[in-house]
């Protein structure tokens, strides 16, 4: 594969593992990883061993953990075991999937990923999910996004249109400033377009410019709203809005395949931006 050839910037060099129980699969990420200025050191391993071993042998900032549909339990637990391995507290885990089905994206999530792609995503999506957890952030593959948007959508068609009654309560809750009813009930407004643009795939730059506020006010939103969800990173409120309905009203299909288009070209200025 051609070395990926983009202007370096000053940016912290970033420490990979890579574990997957397939040398072929292992040979291939680290092919296309091992190519980024970043990333100083690249270390593979595999089960049987124990993923925590391996971390404690090696001081690793990113895992990058293949998730089996064969092996999902341990796949999973194995992703929890990061979180406390390691001499720092433990790296940040990107898996990459056999599948992008929305049960086991949400799954993974929940068990402490920070990014989820599928292996058959653009070797720059990989790039991009590594640069983007590896900076705090949080990241899923457009395909995946387009399952969580397709999955919520027929949702809500199978649920069909609120009745008069409900439709008056949410209007009348809304005239009055009032939050509305659910999970993210204890959300302020603005704390709920934070989630929403988050669920829509935005950074925390476009999040800014949209909402005309600094970026260090968006983070902040973010710190609140996963506290008060209880959840843990950007990866798990983008699950938690999908799972919860919490995603505007108007996300049509098409909308969602503009918005793959979109991210797909984010993605590789973004990639030319922070090697």
């Amino acid at each position: 594969m051609p070395r990926i050839t983009v202007a370096a910037v000053h940016a912290r060099p970033i420490r990979l593992f890579i574990y997957h129980q397939y040398r072929l699969t292992r040979i291939g990420l680290r092919s296309v990883l091992a190519a980024v200025p970043r990333i100083e050191a690249v270390m593979e391993g595999s089960p049987p061993r124990p993923l925590a071993r391996w971390l404690h042998e090696y001081d690793a900032d990113i895992v990058v953990l293949g998730l089996s549909t064969a092996s999902l339990g341990a796949d999973l637990d194995t992703v929890r075991s990061a979180r406390t391995a390691g001499y720092r507290g433990g790296p940040r885990v990107v898996v990459v999937s056999q599948d992008h089905k929305r049960a086991t994206a949400i799954a993974a999530v929940e068990a402490g990923a920070y990014g989820f792609l599928s292996l058959d995503a653009a070797p720059e999506d990989l790039v991009q999910a590594v640069l983007t957890v590896a900076d705090g952030g949080a990241f899923l593959c457009p395909c995946c996004v387009l399952a969580l948007i397709d999955a919520h959508v027929s949702q809500r068609q199978l649920a069909g249109p609120a009745g008069p009654a409900a439709a008056a309560a949410a209007a009348a809750a809304a005239a009055a400033g009032e939050a509305e009813p659910g999970p993210a009930s204890g959300l302020s407004h603005r704390e709920r377009e934070v989630l929403h643009l988050l669920a829509q795939g935005h950074s925390s730059a476009e999040m800014a410019r949209q909402l005309s506020i600094t970026e260090t006010t968006i983070r902040s939103h973010i710190h609140h709203l996963l506290a008060k969800l209880g959840l843990r990173s950007r990866a798990q409120a983008i699950a938690f809005a999908f799972q919860h309905g919490i995603v505007p009203e108007l996300a049509p299909i098409s909308n969602a395949v503009r918005l793959d288009r979109r991210r797909d070209t984010l993605h590789r200025r973004r990639i030319e931006q922070h090697l």
